[in-house]
């Protein structure tokens, strides 16, 4: 569980049967990249998880810690990961848009939303509150009465 009072999460949850995962499976015996991939994944969740971004990856994200574009095929082809895609385009134009990102798929199924984690911060903050003022009688500026 996450550390109380932290102000973003600490953790993210993995099955230990991970690697028994067909997707995962697929992955690993594809050598080097796939093994990659499968890095870049958990470390994608731990990314989403720090910054509470609902399980959507930035573009410049793989590319700044080292990651390939083989790797990233990888995650896409598995559906592990999904292309983030505008899809404010005309019909007519028959280019496919670059993603602006990709999404962890079922993110938020099995992790920490920023809904959920808003939430529990403000039930936390609610918490410390009320218990702060039983123990100093009310007091507003977190100093013990004197």
């Amino acid at each position: 569980m996450n550390e109380p009072g932290a102000a973003r999460p600490r953790h993210f949850k993995l099955d230990i049967d991970f690697r028994s995962n067909p997707k995962v499976m697929s992955l690993a015996a594809n050598g080097g990249a796939g093994w990659q991939a499968i890095v870049m994944w958990l470390d994608s969740i731990a990314y989403s998880t720090r910054h509470l971004t609902d399980g959507y990856i930035p573009p410049h994200w793989p590319r700044t810690n080292g990651y390939t574009k083989p790797a990233i095929n990888k995650l896409c082809v598995t559906e592990l990961w999904h292309p983030a895609i505008n899809l404010d385009f005309t019909e007519d134009n028959q280019e496919v848009p670059e993603p602006e990102g990709w999404l962890i798929n079922d993110y938020a199924a099995y992790q920490v939303t920023r809904a959920t984690w808003t939430d529990e911060g403000r039930r936390r903050h609610e918490a410390s509150m009320k218990a702060h003022q039983a123990r100093y009688g009310g007091g507003t500026n977190g100093q013990h009465p004197t």
